[in-house]
């Protein structure tokens, strides 16, 4: 199957730094200091991993947060995807509580959505209110659940 992705992140018009990080197939947004990032990928691989993360807003260093997400995503064994990404997520989540407890316990924080691709099959998983979407024939329908608390 040959695939064509496209990752675009910019700051806004709220945020004086851009906190969202990407996943493409092992490329991530490396330069915290950009404002406007892209990314392109094409392939035909046969399996895929993709995925968003975005640094909690109101949070310090959504940015990190965001930047050891994904990178933790860089350790998947896409033959065992189900759980190499689970233990993937869970130590983001330790890297980034350490990361919290070296700067006085400053909050930070980032929420993932990713999408692993086999053979035209896929499953996607999701950790905060970033989502996955199914767009066919001019239709959108959201696939992944929210988790915040209000």
């Amino acid at each position: 199957m040959y695939l064509e992705a496209i990752a675009l992140s910019d700051v806004g018009r709220v945020r004086q730094n851009n906190e969202d990080n990407y996943f493409l197939q092992g490329k991530v947004r490396q330069d915290l200091s950009l404002l406007r990032a892209e990314e392109y990928y094409t392939g035909s691989d046969s399996q895929s991993l993709f995925a968003v993360a975005d640094g909690m807003g109101g949070e310090e260093d959504g940015e990190i947060a965001s930047l050891v997400t994904v990178q933790c995503l860089q350790r998947c064994a896409l033959s065992y995807v189900k759980e190499t990404a689970q233990n993937s997520i869970f130590q983001a989540n330790e890297m980034i509580c350490d990361e919290m407890l070296g700067k006085s316990g400053k909050r930070m924080g980032s929420t993932l959505a990713a999408l692993y691709m086999d053979e035209g099959m896929a499953v996607g998983c999701n950790v905060g209110d970033s989502r996955i979407y199914f767009i066919r024939g001019g239709k959108l329908a959201q696939l992944s659940v929210d988790h915040t608390i209000v």
